[in-house]
């Protein structure tokens, strides 16, 4: 810029974690005729970096949260896509913890120094459960199509007929994963009458998402269903199988998914039913639950990532 000569005092705010303005000031003399160069250096300030990864996998979590905790305040920050959230704070120590997928790290103690720090990396094991002991609809679930409500610590999903859908779509947004809930049917129009549990789903819930489908009468040769969804909304079964019989009414069966990639390794009470190579249409979403004909009671729902060691054995029976 151009000035008279003279004397002048630079002023510089910078916004810290919490809010508040730190001011630099630096006092100069602009003599005629002559380009004057200044640099504005703050012996104060540190640029901290934190990267919130999962455990065991060091993935970022983007979106996550890093929390500075400054005594008795909390202040809370949001991380990019690549997990990483930047703040300047004073020389000293602050304390840092991070929360990514509804569950919290440890509280760490990290020392500012002046000028640009290293990266300091939190991991959180990246685990989201949901038992609706408050008995109500949580925040994060988003009913898509028909009915839905909490009764007794349980997700109640209610479809009367075979032609009406019932969906409902929650959790986190994630690629590889271990997806288990707690399915009970209460009832059933016909034996032919099933329930899914999803994944891979836009956070809208619209397709496409891919399903582990169980129907009432289990025994049948369809009675379980490895299937996608196409983007357009129609069914695309790759796969199906029966179990050892069928689930009788008001029994709860621990159903999971454990899915790397292309690879899917389906369960029933632990018993594997499905372990399948398929091509997706996508590698990533969040989770959900579908009812066809019949009221099915959910719940103690449990999502972490995928885990290679504790699947190897499984991935091995891929076909």
């Amino acid at each position: 810029m151009e000035a008279t000569a003279g004397d002048y005092t630079l002023t510089s705010g910078i916004v810290l974690y919490n809010k508040s303005k730190h001011t630099i000031e630096k006092k100069i003399i602009i003599k005629a005729d002559e380009v004057t160069n200044v640099t504005v250096k703050d012996e104060v300030l540190g640029l901290a970096t934190v990267e919130v990864v999962q455990t065991p996998t060091g993935d970022p979590i983007g979106k996550s949260t890093v929390i500075v905790i400054k005594g008795d305040n909390s202040y809370p920050l949001e991380t990019n896509a690549d997990g990483k959230a930047s703040f300047y704070a004073p020389k000293g120590t602050c304390q840092v913890k991070a929360s990514a997928l509804g569950v919290a790290s440890e509280v760490q103690e990290l020392a500012v120094t002046a000028g640009v720090m290293l990266v300091w990396q939190i991991s959180v094991l990246a685990i989201y459960t949901q038992d609706f002991s408050e008995n109500k609809l949580p925040d994060d679930f988003k009913i898509v199509q028909g009915s839905w409500m909490v009764e007794d610590g349980h997700l109640i999903g209610e479809s009367p007929s075979s032609t009406e859908q019932t969906r409902i779509v929650f959790g986190p947004y994630m690629t590889d994963l271990v997806y288990s809930a707690d399915v009970s049917f209460i009832s059933a129009v016909s034996s032919t009458r099933w329930c899914s549990i999803f994944f891979r789903a836009k956070t809208t819930g619209e397709s496409p998402y891919y399903m582990f489908t169980i129907r009432q009468g289990a025994t049948a040769k369809n009675g379980l269903e490895l299937a996608f969804r196409k983007p357009d909304g129609s069914w695309d079964v790759r796969r199906t199988n029966s179990y050892k019989t069928a689930l009788t009414i008001g029994e709860t069966y621990k159903i999971k998914v454990a899915v790397r990639g292309d690879i899917f390794l389906y369960f029933i009470n632990d018993e594997l039913q499905f372990a399948a190579t398929e091509t997706p249409y996508s590698y990533e979403g969040i989770f959900g639950f579908h009812v066809n004909g019949a009221r099915v009671a959910f719940d103690n729902i449990k999502i972490e990532p995928y885990d290679k060691t504790k699947y190897a054995q499984y991935e091995l029976q891929v076909e």
